[in-house]
């Protein structure tokens, strides 16, 4: 009787039992329970994650992935992040890429590099789609966020694709920092690689596992680290508030309209003195990259003694309340829905800002939270936020009723211990950009 070395079960009703090399067993609906790998919704990068494909690309050939990538650049090299969901080192890649206060995208294959200003996100599920006549980079609904085309392109290679970084012969370069979802590999329209996440029950290792023909791949990083599950209890530990470093800000992705309503539990600090007139901003979007932004809330520390908090909310409306006499230094929550603004302190103590002249637009670029998005590319030397913070809430209010968008709270990565902020709707991370999260004990 032939014992068996591997056997794989992927979810649609087909499993395969292997002796060695030589499949001797497949079944239709009847399929046995998974024994060695069981299917996991993602796996989870940290920077320093990748996996060897072991195939080799050519003219022919046509990725599709579904990835999230995270903007917790760190971990990357010093002058700048670069990001590569996939690639080789030199032939065929596709990366996010920073350096001098510029985002892009870059598409390189075989002879032919074209870059575009960011079209992969951070902390969204995206389709990235890719062959010798450009990439295409989708949302799930199908809609199209981007694409970069190549004419005339050629490409021969002799190293293999490698996925969450490219390769070179022996060293990854560009870690992606996120998670995949599938990963799948045509040629000539014949699909033949098909990578799901997956865990080993042996051991519990995660890699990725192609259903086509049975192989499971772990972290080829040659100081290997391992894959992260998508279980939250093993891959992040919930702090109780952290702190901000005057340049780090966060991209939240959420463009604001006339429904928004956004909470803040927070403590703004002004009390330093290198802190600049217009400071400590708890959250900023805008409509037109100019300083006439649509909504935000800062702490105006030189009107009155002990700073007075500045609410704006419609083209060039601003609006002051007078707390100069309460302790900033206290955990309060702020609440900013239709034309007011309402903070409340734990004694109960309540400051309002109304405004009846101001209106409105729909945003255009996304929030952000510690720093008024004003533009990406303007250094952060003004409206720096000091900023103890405990969580926050963004959600649209809709005939009376209330969906959250955004449910964001504080927690440590346990594989890297990297601070981030984790959104509980999307179960996505949003980093912070330009600087690292102190974590505060209370």
């Amino acid at each position: 009787m032939l014992s068996y070395d591997e056997m794989y079960y992927n979810g649609a009703g087909l499993g395969k039992l292997f002796a060695g090399d030589e499949l001797i067993w497949c079944s239709g609906s009847s399929s046995p329970e998974p024994s060695l790998y069981s299917r996991i919704n993602y796996i989870q990068s940290t920077n320093r994650q990748t996996i060897n494909t072991g195939y080799v690309p050519n003219e022919n050939m046509r990725v599709e992935g579904v990835f999230m990538m995270f903007s917790n650049y760190s971990q990357n090299v010093a002058t700048g992040y670069l990001q590569a969901p996939f690639g080789t080192i030199d032939n065929f890649y596709f990366q996010n890429q920073y350096s001098s206060g510029s985002p892009i995208s870059r598409f390189h294959c075989g002879n032919k590099t074209q870059s575009v200003p960011i079209i992969t996100p951070y902390s969204e599920k995206i389709r990235i789609v890719a062959d010798i006549t450009g990439v295409t980079v989708y949302r799930m609904d199908g809609s199209i966020l981007g694409s970069i085309p190549i004419t005339d392109a050629t490409l021969s290679d002799s190293r293999p694709l490698f996925i969450f970084s490219k390769n070179s012969p022996t060293t990854e370069d560009s870690y992606t920092d996120g998670r995949i979802y599938s990963f799948k590999i045509y040629e000539n329209d014949v699909l033949i690689k098909d990578f799901v996440p997956a865990r080993r029950n042996t051991d519990g290792v995660c890699g990725m596992l192609d259903e086509i023909s049975g192989e499971f791949y772990v972290d080829a990083n040659p100081n290997p680290v391992g894959f992260f599950s998508d279980d939250f209890d093993e891959n992040y530990s919930v702090l109780d508030a952290v702190e901000t470093s005057g340049d780090l800000y966060v991209d939240t992705g959420y463009v604001h309209n006339q429904n928004t309503r956004i909470t803040i539990d927070s403590i703004p600090d002004i009390t330093d003195e290198s802190v600049t007139a217009l400071d400590s901003v708890l959250f900023g979007s805008n409509y037109n990259q100019s300083y006439s932004s649509d909504m935000w809330v800062l702490w105006y520390r030189t009107l009155l003694s002990g700073g007075v908090p500045a609410f704006r909310r419609g083209a060039d409306v601003l609006k002051f309340a007078d707390c100069s006499s309460m302790n900033f230094r206290t955990r309060s929550t702020i609440v900013a829905e239709g034309l007011t603004m309402t903070m409340t302190y734990p004694d109960e103590t309540q400051v309002s800002i109304t405004q009846t002249d101001g209106v409105l637009n729909s945003g255009v670029n996304t929030m952000y939270l510690f720093w008024e998005n004003i533009n990406p590319d303007t250094g952060l030397a003004y409206q720096k936020a000091y900023t103890r913070f405990y969580s926050a809430k963004i959600s649209e209010i809709q005939n009376g009723t209330e969906t959250v968008i955004r449910d964001l709270i504080p927690v440590k990565r346990n594989s890297d211990l990297i601070i981030t902020l984790y959104d509980r709707i999307s179960t996505a991370e949003f980093g912070g950009i330009g600087g690292t999260f102190t974590e505060v004990s209370e």
